[in-house]
């Protein structure tokens, strides 16, 4: 299936994407493999038409979302990247309980991000206590 710029910003406007998909910026990744920003392209509908061709003709399992802008106090662990809090929980017998939380980020600055996320850790911990 070959995509065009009237069919992506259709499905894009139906998918509640914005009033104006074709001018917005969307990132278009594989499923997997993209640690890094490895094969992860940004653009708007022109730039990601050929990625969404390609991904398709070669029945890659990929993902085309809104660009995100993050928090900028998320952005001071790395700006060039898109900083992630994950917690999982688990719902069972009525209850959720909390099964781990992690701080995901670029590593550009790898020493001292790996600081900060032990200190992170270490206040998610104080306060799973209290």
């Amino acid at each position: 299936m070959m995509l065009t710029i009237k069919l992506l910003m259709l499905v894009l406007w139906l998918a509640g994407y914005g009033n104006d998909p074709i001018n917005e910026e969307f990132v278009i990744k594989r499923s997997v493999g993209t640690g890094g920003g490895e094969s992860v392209e940004i653009g708007n509908a022109d730039k990601i038409i050929p990625f969404f061709n390609l991904y398709c003709k070669k029945k890659y399992d990929f993902v085309v979302q809104p660009l995100v802008k993050q928090h900028d106090k998320l952005a001071e662990f790395n700006p060039s990247s898109l900083n992630t809090v994950r917690i999982m929980t688990l719902a069972y017998d009525g209850n959720v309980h909390h099964v781990s939380s992690m701080v995901k980020m670029g590593a550009s600055q790898a020493e001292e991000l790996i600081m900060l996320a032990q200190e992170v850790y270490a206040l998610a911990l104080k306060m799973m206590v209290h």
